[in-house]
This record gives structure tokens, sequence and C-alpha cells, in this order.
């Protein structure tokens, strides 16, 4: 290479050269200012998500914690409705174990009451729905058994229903005087109270109410109370076994 072409190389390059930036960079050595590559636009919106991703953990973390308090409230209040149930449970059955005791109490009373050896009636006297009876063990006649009846307290039986009558019936052995007779005519019936015999009232037998051969003559006709056949007509001197009756004592 010869000298014209290392001249003519040298004033190409420099014809190139910008003399206006190289005052510049004379006048002001400082590096140039980094431009923006487009890296910041970015990074900006990916802040604002964590930050708003922190904000909504914190808040589902708050109300996690509200829910577990209000669940944990909820099971306490559960926990002592049960025990409560089940204390009530368990009075009601005591109060229904008391109640049957109380029913099996007013029962024995009842049968107490009802019994034969009630202490509202006399010794040897039984006890039925508010009345005391007396059956003899003697025989004696109709008129001798009233008399014996009102010595005692009490007067020969009055039957006033088919109760009483079925009462007697079971409790005696075999025929008994009553009350009732018939001792100016017959089939003119009244109770020793001179109450009539009334007529729906007539709790015998009919097949077994027989007429007195003797027809009323001879001592008048009284009914007496057979335990097989029923009511009977016979004649007042006859002897039979008989009932007395009195109000028990209140």
């Amino acid at each position: 290479m010869d000298e014209q072409q290392v001249v003519d190389g040298a004033s190409e390059i420099l014809s190139q050269v910008d003399w206006r930036k190289a005052e510049q960079l004379i006048d002001d050595p400082r590096p140039p200012a980094p431009q923006p590559d487009g890296h910041g636009c970015v990074l900006l919106p990916l802040g604002l998500l964590w930050i708003v991703a922190l904000c909504a953990i914190t808040v589902l973390t708050v109300l996690y914690a509200e829910k577990s308090r209000q669940l944990d409230a909820m099971e306490f209040h559960c926990n002592n409705l049960s025990a409560a149930l089940s204390s009530l449970e368990g009075m009601f059955l005591g109060t229904v174990r008391d109640f049957g005791e109380l029913q099996q109490k007013i029962s024995n009373f009842s049968h107490n009451r009802s019994s034969a050896t009630c202490s509202s009636c006399a010794t040897g006297w039984r006890f039925h729905r508010g009345k005391c009876y007396f059956f003899s063990s003697s025989r004696m006649s109709w008129t001798r058994s009233r008399d014996f009846c009102t010595s005692v307290g009490g007067h020969l039986v009055i039957i006033n229903s088919e109760a009483e009558q079925a009462f007697i019936r079971t409790s005696a052995a075999e025929r008994l005087w009553t009350g009732l007779s018939s001792p100016e005519a017959r089939d003119q019936w009244v109770w020793l109270d001179n109450m009539p015999m009334a007529v729906g009232a007539q709790f015998w037998f009919r097949e077994a109410w027989r007429q007195l051969s003797g027809g009323s003559n001879g001592g008048g006709a009284c009914a007496s109370l057979d335990v097989a056949l029923g009511w009977q007509r016979r004649h007042c001197s006859a002897v039979n076994k008989f009932v007395c009756e009195a109000l028990a004592a209140s």
C-alpha cells in the first residue's frame, strides 16, 4: 500500500465522524443515560398483583378466623342443649316412675277400701260400696232375723241394684232372708223402710219366683234370695240365714 492510499482511507474515516457529538462528549464526559427497554412496564403490574393477592389472603384469613369462632360458639351451645335435654329426659323418666308408683298406691288403697276387712265396718261385717253387710251363721224366722239386725245397728238388707244383689249372692253359701215382705196381701211387696218394690227393680229370676203352697196364711209371705235359684217367695215363719245391712262409718 502506497502513501496515497493511506491518506485517502484516513480522509474517508474522518468524513464519517460526527464532530458535534464529539464536541458534546468532550464538554460532558458522563456516560449517556440508559434508555428504557420495556421491562419496567412488566414489573409494575406484577407488583400490584402481589399486593392484591396479599390483601385477599389477609381478608380470607380474618374471615376464616371469624367463622371458626362462630362454629366453636355453636358447638358450645349445642353441647349445652344436649346436656339440658338429657337432664329433662331423666326428669321425665323419674316423673313417669313416680306416677306409676302413685297409681299403684291408689290401686292398693282402693282395694283395701273395698276389702271385707275394711276398718269402716265393725268386726265380722263386710264392706261394699259404702255399706257394711253381716252374713249370719245361724237360722231364724224372718221376724227374728229382722229384730236381730235392728239390735246390732242395722236392718235386713234392702237391695237397690243388681250389683248389690250380685255381691250378696257371691258372698253367701245358701238361701238368705232379705228385707222384702208382703205382710198384708199377696203380691203387694214392700221393703222394711216402707218403700214399695219398684216394678223395674225386680232383679230376681222370674222362673224361680214361686207361690207359697199354703197361700199367704200362716205368717205371711217374705222374700229370700237363693244363691242358686235367685229370689223365692216363702212363709215368713220358715227359718233361713239372713244378711243385715248398715251404712259404713265415714
